[in-house]
């Protein structure tokens, strides 16, 4: 059985549940290009970093799962849980678990966007956000927040990530 605030093997209490749906279900809607953290843009970074693939492997073993998480991602998604008083699940528990895997990129895409939103003068699109996720806030930043200035497999992600949520 499930405590309350814990979430372990895809099972979400229903508290759990909704502050991670309250959380991460931020609508940003400052003109054209605003992003909605949301199911599409979930499934749309998992299709473009690994298919959406549980099992997948990538960086060197070092970014695993669906939505290829590091270890410092996932830290920083489980900081946030106990911040709000929720235990966390542990990266081996739950990076290859789906469900948990969802929840955690939601939580880390939450968070980016917050950074994003402080960051700059400016509307944040879900190139940005999949840029920060990518490539990590600090990354991203070293660029001067700037597309363009990203690494060429970052900009081919951004242009599938963007082909993926207009389909």
């Amino acid at each position: 059985m499930t405590k309350k605030g814990e979430l372990r093997g895809g099972v979400i209490s229903r508290t759990y549940y909704a502050v991670i749906i309250l959380a991460s279900t931020l609508t940003l809607f400052h003109g054209l290009n605003a992003v909605e953290i949301n199911g599409k843009l979930i499934h749309a970074v998992g299709f473009v970093e690994s298919n959406n693939n549980p099992n997948a492997v990538g960086d060197n073993q070092a970014a695993n799962g669906s939505f290829q998480m590091h270890r410092p991602a996932w830290s920083d998604c489980s900081a946030w849980l106990k911040s709000q008083g929720f235990k966390a699940t542990p990266y081996e528990q739950g990076v290859n678990d789906p469900t948990v895997s969802h929840y955690y990129c939601k939580i880390y895409l939450s968070l980016l966007h917050r950074q994003l939103a402080r960051a700059l003068d400016r509307e944040i699109s879900a190139g940005d956000l999949y840029a920060a996720y990518n490539l990590g806030f600090t990354g991203y930043k070293r660029r001067g927040f700037d597309l363009s200035k990203c690494p060429t497999i970052t900009q081919r992600a951004v242009a599938k990530l963007n082909r993926k949520l207009g389909e």
